[in-house]
């Protein structure tokens, strides 16, 4: 994204032993990331504006919501479901 403000949703019906892997590199202003199963409070937060890749382990199959929450945001994200024998889907 070269400018991002505002909100972002993206769900996914997920399983049990699945993982989410994202990976984001902000390079100016703030972007926050959050993961929830649909009705409950968020299971995963990566701060605003921490880079890296992060692994969300799913313990529960349901429907997920990754919620992008930009403030003037540049950089990437790119998210990835692992299964449970580690391949990328």
């Amino acid at each position: 994204y070269s400018v991002f403000t505002g909100t972002n949703d993206v769900t996914m019906n997920l399983r049990e032993g699945e993982a989410l892997s994202i990976d984001v590199e902000t390079k100016k202003g703030e972007l926050k990331t959050s993961v929830f199963l649909a009705g409950q409070s968020p299971v995963y937060e990566i701060e605003p504006s921490k880079n890296g890749n992060f692994r969300v382990n799913i313990t529960k199959t349901g429907t997920y919501t990754i919620r992008l929450k930009g403030k003037k945001a540049k950089g990437s994200i790119e998210i990835k479901v692992i299964n449970p024998i580690g391949n990328t889907i």
